[in-house]
């Protein structure tokens, strides 16, 4: 008997180790690993995010806590509302999570036209596991949404694209350009399978 459930933990172990991989674009469906909720635990913010917090969460640089994402609750997603969560992701798959956005420049630029002025923020995010980002922004899916709830591709807003941590975090500029006479402004991104942010910038 001891030896037939020898046999029988060996065979989950293979089980395991042979089940499947991260999804394409930095996805991880439910079967997999995904860390669990520890949100007021205390954690490293030097370290990697999520810095031993849960999926959905990361390290606070002010408490050195975990603490969640912040919700997405601009109008920017009126038309296509969040429904992911950091319990079951988006259907059950964990796609990438921001937790950082951070306005950079807000002025004239050559990456614009027409005398329209460059907003530029500074975005990172991680995977739910190593190897869960793609290694170039052209094989991110990632959205950006309008004050007026259109969605359109982040792709040609994307520049400084880099990923670390066997691809596990990823950061990058996201750019949007707007008229001079603009003084504040609301964006909104999600990644395929992943949260949705809202980030205001005021110049």
């Amino acid at each position: 008997m001891q030896k037939l459930n020898q046999m029988v933990g060996a065979l989950a172990l293979m089980t395991v180790a042979c089940g499947p991989g991260p999804q394409e674009g930095g996805e991880t469906t439910a079967a997999e690993s995904v860390s669990q909720s520890v949100v007021g635990a205390s954690c490293d913010p030097s370290l990697p995010q999520p810095s031993g917090c849960g999926y959905g969460e990361y390290c606070s640089t002010a408490t050195s806590t975990c603490v969640d994402v912040a919700p997405a609750t601009c109008s920017n997603f009126a038309t296509y509302p969040p429904t992911w969560n950091k319990t079951v992701g988006q259907d059950g798959v964990y796609g990438p999570v921001i937790y950082s956005v951070t306005p950079v420049l807000w002025g004239p630029h050559a990456f614009c036209s027409s005398g329209n002025e460059l907003v530029r923020s500074r975005v990172k995010m991680y995977a739910a596991q190593a190897g869960g980002l793609p290694s170039s922004a052209a094989a991110l899916s990632m959205f950006y949404f309008l004050e007026s709830g259109t969605r359109v591709s982040a792709s040609s807003m994307i520049t400084g694209y880099s990923v670390a941590e066997s691809g596990q975090t990823a950061e990058f500029n996201l750019n949007i350009c707007v008229p001079p006479t603009w003084t504040t402004v609301t964006m909104g991104l999600r990644a395929l399978n992943g949260n949705s942010v809202c980030t205001t910038v005021n110049k």
